[in-house]
């Protein structure tokens, strides 16, 4: 298993939060992405969605990834919960995580690729 930091803890600022491109070889195409945050207890303030791209080549021809490469979250998810996970199935060997701020703001967000 390997883990690596997709996202270092910081304030969100006022746009998404765009992952670096994590590189499964030698891991399988699996990928398994938490989410960590610091809610406000106002639940508008600390709404997230996720983006996940996809590719077989390093920044280049990212593609969002269909729903069927999914386990239990898709993409689209909203939610004010303090952790996530989004489990990538698919085939490609590239995929990068971007976090998507919905709420006032008021958002800390970190991220890391679990892999293996």
């Amino acid at each position: 298993m390997d883990i690596r930091m997709v996202i270092p803890p910081l304030p969100s600022p006022d746009g998404d939060l765009v992952g670096a491109i994590i590189d499964s070889a030698g891991f399988g195409s699996r990928v398994v992405y938490t989410i960590a945050c610091s809610c406000r207890a106002d639940a508008d303030a600390s709404l997230y969605g996720f983006m996940l791209e996809e590719s077989d080549e390093p920044e280049a021809n990212l593609n969002t990834v269909d729903p069927d490469d999914f386990i239990e979250h898709e993409p689209s998810l909203t939610t004010t919960a303090r952790s996530s996970k989004v489990e990538y199935t698919g085939s490609k060997r590239y995929t990068r995580l971007t976090v998507v701020p919905l709420g006032k703001g008021g958002l800390a967000v970190t991220a890391m690729a679990l892999l293996g």
